[in-house]
């Protein structure tokens, strides 16, 4: 398949976020080694936090991509100066909230990282939307360049501070100084004309229309918003109601198979041009052709990474996170059951439709499912409860697509999903994976043979998996 102009920016930008979460994953597994299971509950307890704050982005990234479509020249500086200069003061102020947090919060650690923690999101937030600055600039690249870079420096700053002050307010401090040389990287690189300091010219291009901005951002990115805040309902439950050491073991399990999302992003820009198309052109066969392909192809990259996930997981959590990690076993068999659902990328399908809006809606049911439910079964069986809510809240979620699409597409749901693709990748995927179910009963009290019999079955699955995903047409 040809990529063309939009499809190779979104693969540069999702290769240089997938650095951000190699590098987030990679400061996990050197923590847990490091730390105490305490200690390192704390840190997330603040990582907990600084997922909601970055909400307060109010969606300008995303709003300036879309408001700066048609613009050229001095408008559309302009534009990028508003943007910028609100995100500034949105990152400013959930700066200096964190700051003064730290003053009233008891736990001695938490409160001298608050105000680094602080720094951090003053400088994430701006930096989101001068990332967006470039990508209009069509200086993707160097945007992908820059943030992969910055994740990087900050593993490798954390790894070393841990050498010689290992606390909670050192390693944040190394992430804050990332944060802040992304910002400046690039406040370098947008191009945004800044032709006086003084606070008249801020005060007049805030006075000539940030408020209209701020309402489309808002209502284009509402959905990426409660997606991000769904996401992180559960670890902030179990933040509150429990202990930081079980926030510690939590997390451990609270992630279904990293860097899926970058695959799933290229996919997505792959399929909504040529899906869009279709749509307008009225070529419904041709439309769902296209999106179908899409979930086969998916299939055979999901289905062997999940079964392979739920045999190994025991080893995978001990190999990742060590023995003291275990009791994170059950929230990450409650976690993969979500995979599955993942073949199906139904936000290409919906925004194809012009159906964005339907998006926004499903995402509320999720999240509203996710809190209700989290904060019931938090109080009634434990910290279990809030993963099976976010499980259930996207299962939920998808029997909403589900139904909706089903009406707006006139076809049944049997006839809406490539069934027979999903049997095939299904019924591979276990032929592949059951040998490694057997060597695992084999070598279960050899430790020597987990490890080599665990990499071997890998390696073989891995093999199986892209080898077919290559053979599954995207388009038919």
């Amino acid at each position: 398949m040809q990529f063309g102009r939009l499809t190779r920016k979104a693969l540069a930008l999702g290769l240089g976020r997938g650095f951000a979460v190699v590098a987030q994953f990679a400061i996990n597994l050197l923590l847990v080694r490091w730390w105490t299971p305490e200690e390192f509950g704390q840190f997330h307890q603040v990582r907990a936090v600084l997922a909601v704050a970055a909400l307060l982005d109010l969606g300008l990234p995303v709003g300036l991509l879309q408001a700066a479509s048609g613009m050229e020249g001095e408008r559309r500086d302009e534009l990028f100066r508003r943007g910028v200069s609100l995100a500034m003061v949105a990152g400013l102020l959930t700066g200096v909230a964190f700051a003064l947090a730290g003053l009233v919060v008891e736990d001695a650690a938490v409160a001298a990282s608050l105000p680094f923690a602080g720094l951090l999101i003053a400088a994430t937030i701006p930096a989101a939307a001068l990332e967006s600055v470039l990508v209009v600039r069509e200086r993707h690249v160097r945007a992908s360049v820059i943030g992969g870079g910055a994740a990087v420096a900050g593993f490798i700053a954390s790894a070393l501070v841990l050498l010689w002050h290992p606390t909670l307010s050192a390693v944040y401090a190394c992430l804050a100084a990332a944060a802040i040389g992304r910002l400046a990287a690039l406040f370098a690189q947008s191009g945004i004309a800044w032709r006086t300091r003084s606070i008249r010219h801020l005060v007049r291009l805030w006075g000539g229309g940030i408020w209209p901005l701020v309402r489309m951002s808002l209502a284009v990115s509402a959905n990426r918003l409660l997606g991000m805040a769904s996401a992180a309902v559960d670890r902030n439950v179990v933040a509150a109601l429990f202990s930081a050491a079980t926030l510690g073991w939590y997390v451990t399990g609270a992630w279904e198979v990293p860097f899926m999302a970058v695959f799933f992003g290229a996919i997505t820009s792959a399929v909504l041009p040529e899906m869009s198309e279709h749509w307008a052109a009225g070529r419904r066969r041709d439309f769902l052709a296209v999106w179908q392909g899409a979930v086969a192809r998916a299939a055979w990259i999901v289905f062997p990474i999940w079964l392979w996930s739920w045999v190994w997981a025991p080893e995978l959590l001990r190999v990742l996170f060590t023995a003291q990690y275990e009791d994170g076993l059950p929230v990450f068999r409650v976690y993969l059951l979500m995979l599955p659902l993942r073949v199906a990328i139904y936000s290409a399908l919906l925004v194809a439709m012009n159906e964005a809006r339907l998006l926004l809606w499903g995402s509320v049911l999720d999240f509203a499912v996710n809190l209700g439910v989290s904060v019931a079964l938090g109080y009634t069986i434990g910290p279990l409860g809030p993963a099976i809510a976010t499980t259930l809240g996207t299962y939920l979620q998808v029997v909403f697509y589900l139904v909706v699409l089903r009406r707006r597409l006139g076809i049944s749901t049997i006839g809406l999903l490539p069934w027979g693709d999903l049997a095939r990748a299904a019924v591979a995927s276990a032929v592949a994976v059951v040998p490694t179910l057997i060597a695992r009963w084999w070598i279960e009290s050899d430790f020597v043979r987990i490890g080599l019999t665990f990499a071997l079955t890998a390696c073989v699955v891995g093999v199986v998996l892209f080898r077919a995903f290559g053979s599954v047409p995207l388009k038919r």
